[in-house]
């Protein structure tokens, strides 16, 4: 079996406990059988296409629509990568509380 050096976090040395006392539950899963489940078989309806009337496409309104489109998809970006930090912050707290907690427990 390979051989792990336990990290230390927040100066708290995990390499004290002992991971080999700890049972994890063993799954069977070689009984299990899936439901069998046969797609209906069906066709597409055909379109007659041949009389649609096609407008007519202005060029420079698509320009302006595919700025405005990629403005928006930048400020969308920039909103997530805020919430991301912003929840970043707040987990590397919890981590840190319970860190702490958990050094006062073994200490």
């Amino acid at each position: 079996m390979p051989t792990f050096t336990m990290p230390s976090l927040f100066g708290l040395d995990l390499s004290k406990l002992d991971l080999s006392k700890v049972q994890l539950p063993k799954f069977d899963m070689s009984n299990v059988q899936l439901p069998k489940f046969d797609m209906p078989k069906f066709d597409l309806p055909k379109f007659d296409v041949s009389k649609v009337d096609v407008p007519k496409v202005d060029v420079d309104r698509l320009g302006d629509l595919a700025r405005d489109t990629a403005y928006a998809g930048v400020g969308l970006v920039a909103v997530t990568l805020q919430k991301a930090a912003e929840r970043g912050r707040e987990i590397q707290t919890e981590i840190t509380t319970r860190a702490r907690q958990l050094a006062d427990a073994i200490a």
